[in-house]
């Protein structure tokens, strides 16, 4: 007698498949980016599937993992909105010597406005080479270095839940 097919289950399956041909569509293998990608659609399904069982003890601490790993990646990839907003650039052509014509940048960016950005800095040197505790710093390259200190210690982070905590999500 033959089996008679379940189809929500070949729907499932169909959906994966579409879902990771729309992903390879855009293959940059040239781009960290990318694999990055391929982690986080991986971690994400993972948070789905354990949303919905509890397939052991202590499920809780790999469902909060995995929320902050998505999270942590969100920083990395540049995915979370920190609102800040930087006045445009003023481009000033000019002759080379060779009389091409050529831009250069009149004075720097300036950051309109920001949303307030908490980075704990006590630890800063271990991340970046920047005095945070300089008096006479401005505050445009203050919010600069707090970014880019918030991106290195949101990667160091994901590294150390990667590397420590990732073998308890499968056994």
């Amino acid at each position: 007698m033959k089996r008679k097919r379940n189809r929500s289950e070949s729907n499932y399956v169909r959906r994966k498949i579409n879902r990771w041909t729309r992903f390879l569509a855009k293959e940059r293998d040239w781009d960290y980016t990318f694999m990055l990608e391929i982690e986080y659609m991986k971690l994400r399904q993972m948070e789905e599937y354990f949303k919905g069982s509890d397939t052991f003890i202590g499920i809780e601490c790999v469902r909060r993992d995995l929320r902050i790993c998505l999270r942590l990646l969100d920083i990395v990839m540049g995915k979370d909105n920190l609102d800040i907003e930087r006045s445009p650039l003023k481009f000033v052509p000019f002759k080379e010597d060779n009389g091409r014509k050529m831009y250069k940048v009149e004075g720097a960016s300036e950051i309109i406005s920001y949303r307030k950005l908490y980075v704990n800095i006590r630890n800063a040197s271990r991340f970046v080479k920047f005095d945070f505790n300089n008096p006479n710093m401005d505050e445009s390259s203050e919010i600069s270095h707090k970014e880019s200190l918030r991106l290195h210690k949101a990667w160091h982070l994901y590294n150390l839940i990667r590397t420590y905590r990732m073998f308890e999500w499968w056994d």
